[in-house]
């Protein structure tokens, strides 16, 4: 009766949470600003005046599933002044768009991966905006703001006195396999190309200083690219999922660089930086940066089944080894402190791994889905095991968590391992916590009374 209840309660509270699904829907979505949404027709319209908010952030206003698959036409008003980033992300069924003369902002890439859109329409006297062959730019900053996602060419060369590519700008491009970049170009956004799984070839030229977060995520069939002197910023996560991404060179101007930005590079087997850089190393193929005692990234796609981290790190970083399925095991020095989220996730293959005492901090998701591990002991030193730190390790059995621990994630930190016992002290911070959790437990020494 008590779990009937419960269910009840939840699907009084689902339905009391739920848009009402009419055939007109309706609502507010920024300043002074209201939305009606037909659902017969497809067809969303903003009216009023004032800045549009971020419709993807607020799916609740209207249904996830209006605007994301239904939405095939939106009328903005003269009024509207500015739209926000991704405020029409992901509508994979819009074709066309006008923007009326009054906006005279974009926060970033309104039209991210609207795979439909092959149409956008500013007036010739628009005092903010310019659309160039259906590529909608920023007259002011020179920027390239949105490439439509549905246009069918194969190459595009973006036009010469462009300074900078939004964020999002390409995103979910899938037929272009050629992009041209002017050397008047400063800037490479955040997630300016990602998805664009067809390019094969692009050419940074020597004028690009920065390449934002997750620029190059997911470009699939990107084999190699060429990273100009003028770098000095790449940020994270910047070729991630780049899956035929064999080598790459990072030149001595790149002083920051973000969260291994080669993540998820299954084919990476050699990162190159010269023996004079002055912020980064590479040892036996792997990527170190040298203030900071940093490990950055392992290559994935090296073959050895073994590895030991050098003495002297002090922190194995995010993602840094991420789908690196052939390493059955990884030796940690007593350097290293931090283990930072995501830091072994997917090393489908790893079996051994010994935590050294000096390691203060295991970050959320850091051993996801190692599914080979058997056996895990946490040293006393750890005080914090992240959310999802172990989720998925569907071969663990036995995990033995110290009384120093005083903080654990979220439930789902042993979450999907089947069979897993956890040893904990006694009135411990662990054993409340599986408690709480329905995780099976037992206490060092619950068998000591066979030997007294």
């Amino acid at each position: 009766m008590k779990h009937l209840s419960l269910i009840l309660a939840l699907l009084l509270w689902l339905v009391a949470c739920t848009p009402v699904q009419t055939a007109d829907a309706k609502g507010t979505c920024g300043d002074n600003l209201k939305w009606s949404f037909n659902e017969s027709t497809g067809v969303l319209t903003i009216t009023g005046s004032g800045k549009m908010a971020d419709f993807y952030g607020q799916a609740y206003y209207i249904p996830w599933y209006s605007y994301h698959e239904n939405i095939t036409a939106i009328t903005l008003p003269q009024g509207l002044t500015s739209i926000s980033h991704n405020a029409f992300r992901g509508c994979s069924e819009l074709t066309g768009i006008t923007i009326p003369d009054s906006v005279v902002q974009l926060e970033g890439n309104p039209f991210a991966f609207c795979t439909s859109l092959t149409d956008i329409t500013v007036s010739l006297d628009h005092p903010a905006l310019a659309v160039i062959d259906d590529v909608l730019f920023e007259k002011a900053t020179k920027k390239l703001i949105c490439y439509p996602a549905g246009k069918s060419q194969s190459s595009y060369a973006i036009p010469q006195g462009i300074q900078q590519i939004e964020d999002l700008a390409f995103s979910g491009c899938k037929t272009l396999t050629d992009i041209t970049i002017p050397d008047s170009v400063t800037t490479i956004g955040g997630g300016a190309f990602s998805g664009c799984d067809s390019l094969t070839v692009i050419v940074i030229p020597n004028s690009v200083t920065t390449i934002g977060d997750w620029a190059f995520d997911y470009c699939k069939n990107l084999t190699s690219i060429t990273l100009p002197d003028s770098l000095t910023t790449i940020g994270e996560y910047a070729f991630s999922g780049c899956d035929s991404l064999t080598s790459t060179n990072i030149p001595d101007g790149v002083i920051e660089l973000g969260n291994n930005p080669f993540s998820y590079c299954s084919a990476l087997t050699a990162i190159s930086v010269s023996l004079d850089h002055p912020v980064l190393v590479v040892i036996d193929g792997v990527l170190f940066d040298k203030a900071a005692k940093k490990l950055i990234c392992y290559p994935a796609g090296k073959s050895q089944s073994s590895y030991t981290i050098p003495q002297s790190v002090e922190e194995i970083g995010a993602f840094a080894f991420s789908i690196c399925n052939s390493l059955t095991a990884v030796t940690i020095p007593d350097s290293v402190v931090s283990i930072c989220k995501y830091a072994f996730y997917e090393c489908e293959s790893l079996t051994d791994i010994d935590i050294p005492d000096s390691v203060t901090t295991i970050g959320d998701w850091a051993f996801s889905e190692c599914k080979s591990l058997t056996e895990i002991v946490i040293p006393d030193g750890v005080t914090s095991i992240g959310d999802h730190a172990f989720y998925k390790c569907t071969g663990l059995t036995s995990v033995t968590i110290p009384d120093s621990v005083t903080a654990i994630g979220d439930t789902y930190v042993f979450a999907e391992c089947p069979n897993l016992t956890v040893t904990v002290g006694r009135d411990s911070y662990a054993e409340q916590y599986c408690k709480n959790n329905g995780i099976p437990y037992t206490y060092p020494d619950s068998n000591d009374w066979l030997n007294h």
